[in-house]
């Protein structure tokens, strides 16, 4: 079973259709990026040449016979307005985006809160509460950051889908060749990251459960922690485990956006 579907199996009815309603707002948001770009064609045309043109998108800018003077404030106006309406749509789809995750927050953490304390006894005894706490607080931020990058992923995916017709409509050859070669490079560049990135995030689960352990010694065991003398021992592997799980973290981040320059560089 793929993450995606396991993730659609882990929400409730209206968090499911919360998320179909984003899908919508993906398509809508696909269909103004699209046309934001193809009126840019025209736009040009009219500002090099005084005409309008005769592209699919040209038809956005008939309004009987103006003056060029007239042309240029007409395809002007018409632009700004439909960039406009396309960021208004984007902050939308982000507002939504934003509350889909928090919601998503707080129902992951409250439901395996609830797991935790209808268990038994004996389950506390054979589970480090450090590691059940950082379960609560860092790993579902992890796993609802991870939804997000999908639904990044997926938005942009839908988005580029739109652009790229767009260009096949302007150029097929040239897009298609440019398509082929961004693919490819893309292809090794994740095949190369993925292994690199999945197992940094398994020694940051790592470090992050003993920090958090060690944490919690300090913090809830105080008293015996000074009548031993552990102060310097425990500031020490805070200080250990802390730097690691940063350090890994720093990582994490600098490799998944290496892909954004790369794609930049190739433009």
């Amino acid at each position: 079973m793929t993450l995606s579907k396991k993730i659609w199996l882990l929400l409730n009815y209206k968090q499911k259709k919360h998320a179909t309603f984003m899908f919508v707002l993906m398509l809508v948001a696909m269909l103004l990026e699209s046309l934001s770009v193809g009126i840019v064609f025209p736009l040009i045309s009219i500002l090099l040449k005084g005409e309008v043109g005769t592209g699919i998108f040209s038809y956005f800018f008939v309004f009987g016979e103006p003056t060029r003077e007239n042309l240029i404030y007409i395809g002007l106006s018409i632009t700004i307005i439909i960039f406009l309406i396309k960021n208004l749509a984007l902050v939308f789809n982000l507002w939504q985006q934003t509350i889909f995750m928090r919601d998503l927050n707080l129902e992951f953490t409250n439901r395996l809160f609830k797991y935790y304390l209808k268990k038994d006894y004996i389950f506390f005894l054979h589970n480090n509460s450090a590691y059940l706490y950082r379960n609560l607080t860092s790993i579902i931020s992890s796993f609802v950051g991870s939804i997000r990058a999908h639904m990044i992923l997926l938005s942009d995916f839908v988005v580029l889908i739109g652009i790229i017709s767009i260009l096949f409509y302007v150029n097929f050859l040239t897009t298609a060749v440019i398509l082929v070669s961004v693919g490819v490079v893309f292809f090794l560049i994740h095949i190369s990251m993925v292994g690199k990135v999945s197992s940094l995030g398994k020694q940051r689960n790592i470090f992050d459960g003993e920090l958090n352990k060690h944490l919690l010694q300090g913090m809830s065991s105080a008293k015996e922690v000074k009548i031993l003398d552990r102060e310097e021992d425990l500031i020490h592997q805070v200080g250990k485990n802390l730097f690691k799980a940063t350090g890994i973290y720093q990582m994490i981040q600098f490799i998944t956006g290496l892909p954004r320059f790369s794609f930049e560089m190739m433009m």
